[in-house]
């Protein structure tokens, strides 16, 4: 049942009914769970639909799930898939949300390992990510100095 339903997502995606391939695509990952690609379809389901944060959801999770499939997908369309990462990429920033931001860029840097562009964005966003969580815990001095007595004891 897995199957049918994988490719019956896959007819609804290649024929733009997006939200059908989205729903589809995640019964089939129910039945299923190994046709980790179904990841790819939804996330790109999603995109066009406007999700995008539900977009770089499912990439995540496609990613973390299998790296090598999510590469290798990205990679049969590597152009159009490049343009939508940078224009995920794009609306992640100004959210702050330079972890995502990263994360996406890493995948890019898969994508095209000897363009540089990728990796220099990649430590900027980890830079700039890292800034960010600094920010949100500030400097405890009082937990400096109990780390500090703790540790010369």
């Amino acid at each position: 049942m897995g199957l049918v339903l994988w490719w019956l997502g896959w007819a609804s995606y290649a024929t733009k009914k997006y939200a059908r391939a989205e729903e589809t695509f995640t019964q089939a990952l129910a039945k299923w769970p190994d046709y980790v690609n179904s990841h790819y379809y939804i996330a790109l389901a999603r995109y066009f639909q406007q999700n995008y944060d539900g977009a770089v959801e499912m990439l995540h999770k496609h990613h973390s799930t299998n790296r090598a499939d999510c590469v290798a997908s990205l990679s049969a369309n590597k152009d159009e898939n490049i343009r939508i990462l940078d224009y995920l990429i794009s609306l992640m920033v100004p959210k702050g949300k330079n972890l995502e931001a990263a994360w996406l860029t890493e995948i890019e840097c898969s994508l095209e390992p000897a363009n540089s562009l990728y990796w220099n964005n990649l430590g900027l966003f980890r830079r700039d990510a890292g800034e960010q969580i600094r920010r949100a815990r500030p400097f405890d001095e009082i937990g400096l100095a109990r780390g500090i007595e703790t540790h010369e004891r």
